[in-house]
């Protein structure tokens, strides 16, 4: 399942068949990725501290 069809699917369950929303709508969506183990010392400590961000698609 794709994360929009996650985001569609949470929508739906919040609204309890109240109707759609009309008009442009913000969202703010945050990840929380786990470092890799292949990652090195130097890599990891980069990655924990915001420096390395990840470059691969999400798998959902």
């Amino acid at each position: 399942m794709s994360y929009e069809q996650q985001v569609s699917w949470a929508a739906k369950a919040a609204m309890l068949g109240a109707s759609p929303l009309l008009g442009p709508l913000e969202l703010c969506v945050t990840l929380y990725m786990q470092i890799p183990v292949s990652f090195s010392k130097i890599k990891r400590a980069r990655a924990i501290a915001g420096d390395l961000r990840p470059t691969s698609k999400l798998t959902w």
